[in-house]
């Protein structure tokens, strides 16, 4: 194996036009290694091989299946885990790009004393090419980090920041840990995220960009599904009672998981299940143990901002609605 091989782990479902762009994102290295995980496209791994050869030249390309019996990103990014070879991981998703030079950013910390390090994402609207906003509560969070390094800040940024994209992870810390994917299929990177930045014994921000989430038309749409609600709704519910459980108080009320659960209860309305869905998750907190008021939720500073980062969202959902 090759010292400090690093390897980047792409879950892909029948989105084999947008690989083009994240491949050629990534530059043609030998200690790089790129594991392309289909999980059950309608079409052959054969004809993903094909479609990405042009684009695969002198790049360590892996693509394989999914056949860990678990549908979903999570199952994909699992089965990722099980092949790769790599000291260092990286997680992308398959219509996403990584951005300029940025591995030398990332290359820095493979000789330093640190499990994981974070990093600010930027974010795009597919359709439009205009700034999304999807990335901007990270940013805040990895810069507040490395602008005022401190257990709060830290901890905010540990713990608010559960998508498993633009950040570094040390291999061992998941394979010692045995940390997997969830098997449901939304918020299934919140388990193993979380549970990383537990085990992470040092954690370190950096405000480079070395990496966009994309948005489109599909994931701002109105059309949500009740079925997906509940089940962010019980994994929170999970993320609330780990945190709770293995975080100090004071550490645990520097989370932000608590209005993150009252968040949650507008969505229900706001996504049109009405009172009586916002009701009945409300019954779910009281059963799991899940408190939706602290003091702390109602700090000025943190309500302007999330009013701020939620009207843009909403602003931009509007527009792609009419």
């Amino acid at each position: 194996m090759i010292n400090n091989l690093l390897s980047i782990i792409i879950p892909h479902y029948n989105s084999v036009e947008t690989l083009p762009k994240l491949i050629t994102s990534i530059p043609k290295r030998d200690d790089i290694e790129i594991i392309i995980v289909d999980d059950g496209s309608d079409f052959s791994i054969d004809y993903i091989r094909e479609y990405i050869e042009p684009f695969s030249e002198d790049r360590n390309i892996k693509v394989i299946k999914n056949n860990t019996g678990v549908k979903g990103p999570g199952g994909a990014r699992n089965e990722g885990l099980i092949v790769a070879n790599g000291e260092w991981l990286l997680f992308a998703d398959s219509d996403d790009s990584f951005v300029g030079d940025w591995y030398p950013h990332v290359s820095k910390y493979f000789d330093m004393d640190t499990d994981m390090v974070y990093f600010s994402p930027t974010g795009i609207n597919a359709d439009t090419g205009k700034p999304s906003t999807r990335h901007l509560r990270y940013v805040d969070v990895v810069e507040n980090f490395a602008n005022k390094p401190s257990k709060k800040t830290e901890t905010e940024m540990k713990y608010s920041f559960c998508t498993p994209w633009s950040k570094l992870y040390r291999a061992s810390v998941a394979k010692e840990n045995d940390l997997k994917f969830g098997d449901m299929m939304v918020s299934e990177d919140v388990y193993f995220v979380v549970q990383f930045a537990r085990f992470a014994k040092n954690v370190l921000a950096d405000k480079n960009v070395i990496y966009c989430v994309t948005r489109s038309s599909g994931t701002l749409s109105s059309a949500k599904k009740e079925a997906d609600y509940d089940t962010r709704i019980d994994v929170l519910i999970w993320r609330y009672n780990y945190l709770k459980d293995n975080l100090s108080k004071k550490e645990f009320s520097y989370t932000n998981t608590e209005w993150l659960a009252l968040a949650k209860l507008a969505d229900a309305v706001f996504d049109g299940w009405g009172l009586k869905k916002m009701f009945s998750v409300m019954k779910k907190y009281r059963k799991g143990n899940v408190r939706i008021f602290n003091a702390a939720l109602f700090n000025p500073v943190v309500i302007k901002r999330n009013i701020e980062i939620e009207l843009k969202l909403w602003k931009e959902i509007k527009n792609k609605r009419k």
